[in-house]
Parts: structure tokens; C-alpha cells; sequence
């Protein structure tokens, strides 16, 4: 890394281990990286997922993330570029049966491709990315990346949560829903992404999921994720239920 960074110092300020900050300054230098020589390529992409909305919306209340979610709107090309570039598949894996997909490592992070439909929810655009250490005057420079709107990002990462319940998509939307938005255009896009998964009620499917975090807190009791503050599970969860009116 081109940094002259004393991570034990910085482990010490944040909270966080020195080799967990290592790893998110490396993701975060990837996709430093990967995306300029995307668009050079002329390759249409979007940064999506935790990674996207912690980067680019959340601030210093960003947590540490280790893995790209990409949307690629010319997906075989894109995957013939990043071979080009060095990323290595991981061969025969599969996330995902509905919709095509890829797994590669790149500089040590991982990246998850999807290949994106032909409808478009909305246009990706140019949004600035910041590093965490940056809030800790550590020289790390923002980058442009191509991701979607906050609102966007914050209905897929809630469904998300109710269809996985992990504290990291849980603090994702806890911070999300405290940040301004168009509520309007949350629930839009909310409702035609439940759609899309097939589910009917999404109301009931979130606070179903709330309701088995309710029941089960001894397994979230010491679940962390790499921030510099998270409330209890179980706060969190009240918050949330409460922003959605649920």
C-alpha cells in the first residue's frame, strides 16, 4: 500500500484491529483501481450492495467492508477485461440461480459480478467514494465510482436484511434510514424490488425477520461488525421497526 500509515495507532483510535484496517484500506484501493480501468475500457458498471452505500453515503459512520458488488451491463466483456488485468475466477461458483453471476479476487478483495437486466431501475452515475481512515487524517484521496442513488442502494440493503438477518445488513439499514431521503422513492423501490423477489407482503416478510432477532438475542449478543460505534442488536432492530412504522 502506498501509505505511510501507523495501524497499531489507528487500531487504538478506532476500535477496530490493525489487520481488519488493513484489509478494508486494501478493498478500498481496489476499487480505487478496478473501476477507472472499467470505464477506460468502456465497460458500463455499477458499485452496488454494503460496499456502495458505506463508501459513498454513510461518512465516518462507515463500516469496514471486504468485497465488491458489481453490477456489469456488459457482462461477458467485463469479465474478459478483468482477466486481462489480472483477476483470477473462482472457478464453479455460483451465488446466485436466478440471475447470471461471477466470483474473481482481485488485488486480494473479492468480487462478486452480476450481470445486470435489461430493465433498469435506474442509471448509474458517478458518486464520491471515501475511505474511513480519511476521517482520521490519513491521506487516503476519495474516488469517483459509478453506483446508484442512496435510496436505491437502501431498499435492495433492507430486503436484504429481512431475507438474511446479519448484523451487517442491519446496521446498513439502521444508518440509512437515518440519513435524509426521498421516502417516496425508498418505497418504490422497496415495493418493485419485493416484487421482483417474489414477495407479496414485504411489510410482514421485514418485521417477520425483526420478530426472530426479538426471539434469538443471545445469538446477536456479540455480533460485531468493524465501525466505530454499534448499538445492540436489538436497539438497532427497534430503530429500524420504528422508521418503517412497522
Amino acid at each position: 500500500m502506498p501509505y505511510n500509515i501507523n495501524f497499531d495507532r489507528l487500531a487504538i483510535a478506532t476500535g477496530i484491529a490493525t489487520d481488519r484496517l488493513k484489509a478494508g484500506l486494501s478493498t478500498y484501493d481496489a476499487m480505487a483501481r478496478l473501476f477507472p480501468m472499467l470505464e477506460v475500457d468502456g465497460h458500463e458498471v455499477a458499485l452496488y450492495g454494503g460496499t456502495a452505500l458505506n463508501k459513498v453515503y454513510f461518512g465516518k459512520r462507515q463500516r469496514l467492508s471486504y468485497d465488491l458488488d458489481i453490477y456489469c451491463y456488459s457482462y461477458e466483456s467485463t469479465l474478459k477485461s478483468l482477466r486481462g488485468y489480472g483477476a483470477v475466477e473462482v472457478p464453479s461458483h455460483t451465488f446466485s440461480k436466478g440471475q447470471k453471476n461471477s466470483r474473481f479476487i482481485f488485488q486480494n478483495t473479492r468480487l462478486d459480478l452480476w450481470k445486470a437486466g435489461g430493465r433498469r431501475a435506474e442509471r448509474p452515475a458517478k458518486r464520491v467514494a471515501h475511505d474511513l481512515l480519511e476521517y482520521f487524517n490519513v491521506l487516503v484521496p476519495p474516488v469517483a465510482v459509478p453506483t446508484y442513488s442512496m435510496e436505491y442502494l437502501l431498499a435492495n440493503k433492507t430486503l436484504t436484511m429481512a431475507a438474511r438477518a446479519e448484523v451487517k445488513d442491519i446496521y446498513d439499514t439502521w444508518i440509512g434510514l437515518q440519513l435524509p431521503r426521498d421516502d417516496s422513492k425508498y418505497q418504490r423501490y422497496i415495493r418493485a424490488n419485493a416484487g421482483a423477489m417474489g414477495i407479496k407482503d414485504y411489510g410482514f416478510f421485514i418485521d417477520s425477520m425483526m420478530h426472530t432477532v426479538r426471539k434469538n438475542p443471545g445469538y446477536y449478543k456479540d455480533k460485531r461488525i468493524d465501525a466505530l460505534h454499534q448499538p445492540p442488536v436489538l436497539a438497532m432492530v427497534k430503530d429500524i421497526a420504528a422508521a418503517l412504522d412497522l
